[in-house]
């Protein structure tokens, strides 16, 4: 993934005694979308592990003649973080220098993945939405999201070297904190019956009852 990272300080003493910098970053989002459908042939199947059973399963999608549909499995990440520090210019040679930091350091990470079944039942006679048919149409959504955000105290040292006009420099940092994470998990099923009327249910197919929240 391609991104950004932007850094901005200043000394506050004109022997470059002690100063501050800061740090920013962070790389675009990621989105990762697949579908797959079929509205007659072929058949397409949702495995899942049966948490009662301990056996492989699946959950019907599509069959010749009996449902015709799409599933749609989508996953976003984002990941950014920064820093704020002071600086210690510690040694000033004619050739290169050494700073120490200490600062502070926060990184998120983030990531949802989205698994969303539409199903349309079929009548013997093929059509998509058969009059008097309750339940022809069925979204099936599951919706797991976590987000990990880091807090913590850093230490470092920056080691410069400096020839004419170029300069080189080299950076250690080490951080220790802590990590909270937070995860959510949803799950819904919608029911459109073919005279248009709409009942929802609490629970997907991964994100049930026993599982959902945070």
């Amino acid at each position: 993934l391609s991104g950004a990272r932007g850094q901005l300080g200043m000394w506050f003493t004109d022997d470059q005694g002690i100063g501050m910098d800061t740090s920013l970053f962070g790389v675009e989002q990621n989105t990762s979308t697949d579908i797959f459908q079929s509205y007659n042939s072929p058949a397409i199947g949702r495995p899942f592990l049966n948490s009662e059973t301990g056996a492989e399963n699946a959950q019907l999608v599509a069959a010749p003649g009996i449902l015709g549909g799409s599933f749609k499995i989508q996953e976003i990440t984002q990941f950014y973080g920064g820093d704020l520090n002071l600086r210690y210019g510690l040694i000033r040679g004619q050739y290169w220098t050494l700073d120490a930091i200490t600062g502070f350091k926060y990184l998120s990470l983030r990531d949802r993945l989205s698994l969303t079944e539409n199903l349309y039942a079929y009548g013997g006679d093929g059509n998509r939405f058969p009059d008097g048919t309750a339940g022809s149409g069925i979204t099936v959504m599951d919706q797991f999201s976590t987000q990990n955000n880091f807090y913590g105290g850093q230490i470092g040292g920056i080691l410069g070297l400096h020839l004419n006009r170029w300069q080189f420099d080299t950076t250690l940092k080490l951080a220790a904190g802590t990590n909270q994470v937070h995860a959510n998990i949803l799950g819904n099923t919608t029911v459109t019956g073919a005279n248009g009327a709409v009942t929802n249910y609490t629970g997907g197919l991964l994100g049930q009852r026993s599982n959902i929240g945070a």
